[in-house]
């Protein structure tokens, strides 16, 4: 497996008066996002403790965001599982947890309306603005990736990301997210990282983003007998 080793010098400022407290951030050594690395978060505790705010990350609930009930009686997976798959909506952004309530439902919609899904596809939606957005949770079987959706966990950035990334709290929060899988058994520690695109002809979860993935320490591409996207060359 590839490790990401980057020999990185960060310095972050939040100013006062824009909703953060004031703190200045240097880290030198390895980080998996080119980012200053986050700090172990142990979660040894159950489920409920490991939503609380940790190192400014937010587990938002489905309560919390209004969803509407599944259609159907949930299916659950064998936990722990080793692939994570990462996914763009290609919907709207949003930068603030009003925002992102309001996406998550329209997400939602259009998944049980039109794709005539039970729910949600998607284990998890992670917002701009670094909130964790509960789908379908840790335990239940997702529909985000064919073929894989019993096995897999499966994380959408709200956005289209084939030109740009997700802001930095979107990806620190996935960062967070992955170690507190692992924490909670629902990961194993050796898991493989993937884009949408490793297991389907898509271009999710964007040019920019699957370019970040593949720098990721667990990123891992999946066997050449799947078929792939292939970007169009604009050459």
């Amino acid at each position: 497996m590839k490790i990401w080793f980057v020999a990185l010098t960060l310095v972050l400022t939040v100013a006062k008066g824009q909703g953060s407290n004031f703190e200045s951030y240097i880290f030198e050594g390895e980080s998996r996002w080119n980012k200053n690395a986050l700090d172990p978060m142990l979660c040894d505790a159950d489920e409920e403790e490991c939503m609380r705010y940790m190192n400014d990350i937010a587990m938002v609930t489905r309560t919390q965001w209004f969803a509407q009930p599944s259609k159907e009686h949930a299916l659950y997976m064998r936990m722990p599982v080793s692939h994570v798959f990462i996914h763009h909506t290609v919907m709207n952004e949003c930068f603030s947890q009003w925002e992102c309530a309001i996406e998550m439902r329209d997400i939602q919609q259009y998944h049980q309306a039109v794709k005539q899904w039970a729910d949600i596809g998607y284990n998890f939606v992670i917002g701009q603005d670094g909130g964790v957005y509960i789908g379908r949770g840790w335990d239940r079987v997702g529909a985000h990736t064919l073929g894989w959706n019993n096995i897999s966990i499966s994380f959408a950035f709200t956005g289209n990301f084939n030109e740009k990334l997700p802001t930095d709290d979107a990806l620190n929060a996935l960062e967070a997210a992955l170690i507190v899988g692992v924490k909670l058994g629902k990961l194993t520690p050796d898991f493989k990282l993937h884009g949408h695109r490793d297991a389907r002809p898509t271009e999710s979860p964007g040019q920019k983003l699957y370019d970040l993935i593949r720098r990721h320490e667990h990123y891992e591409p999946i066997g050449p007998n799947i078929i792939t996207f292939v970007p169009k060359s604009h050459g």
